[in-house]
């Protein structure tokens, strides 16, 4: 797999086609260029959700545990140095308690299936009040 970015600043967020990481810069999918300071990088899981989005860490997800529809668990999705779900940061979401208060790593078990059973809901940089509600 092609480790893939996109670039959280000021401005928004890009897709990032080019990293120097000697001279601390990034370039973007506009031609744009900036230093990597001046913003977040996010790296890419390589998975996708249940919409066929892809999962970047600092991503916000929710589970579905196939009981009624209902979401039951909160995390974000974090590269350290595995592919991680931190349920920690989250203790509920309107009103839906979070069932668990623990790091999962992918391949563990329940979260094999991300194409089926997660969903993006934002991310920790655009949507932090989803955090430590």
């Amino acid at each position: 797999m092609i480790p893939k970015f996109r670039f959280r600043s000021v401005g928004g967020m890009h897709e990032v086609v080019e990293i120097d990481f000697k001279n601390q810069k990034v370039w973007l999918s506009d031609g744009d260029q900036r230093d990597i300071a001046s913003g977040v990088l996010m790296q890419s899981t390589g998975l996708l959700d249940k919409n066929g989005k892809e999962m970047f860490s600092g991503d916000i997800i929710k589970r579905d545990d196939q009981s009624q529809g209902k979401w039951r668990r909160f995390a974000v999705v974090k590269i350290s140095p595995d592919i991680q779900f931190d349920c920690s940061p989250i203790k509920e979401i309107d009103g839906v308690i979070n069932s668990a208060d623990c790091i999962f790593h992918y391949g563990n078990f329940a979260y094999r299936d991300t194409e089926k059973y997660l969903e993006i809901m934002g991310n920790i940089y655009e949507n932090p009040e989803l955090i430590n509600q």
